[in-house]
């Protein structure tokens, strides 16, 4: 059975979709200047090189994308 949206609902579900979206790009898009020391201490490695890794996946992703 498909059920579908009352315009009242839809609204409020819409909201709660964002909010929820733009909550984990948030977290997902900041936890590298949390994390970029101690996961630099763990590999050895400066943390230059996880800022650039980042850096990199983020130009990765902007190419692959379209």
């Amino acid at each position: 059975m498909i059920t579908r949206l009352v315009p009242e609902r839809r609204g409020a579900t819409v909201a709660a979709l964002g909010t929820a979206q733009t909550v984990s790009w948030a977290s997902s898009y900041y936890i590298p200047a949390v994390l970029a020391v101690p996961m630099a201490d763990s590999f050895g490695l400066s943390p230059v090189w996880v800022f650039g890794a980042f850096s990199m996946a983020l130009v990765v992703s902007a190419i692959v994308g379209p």
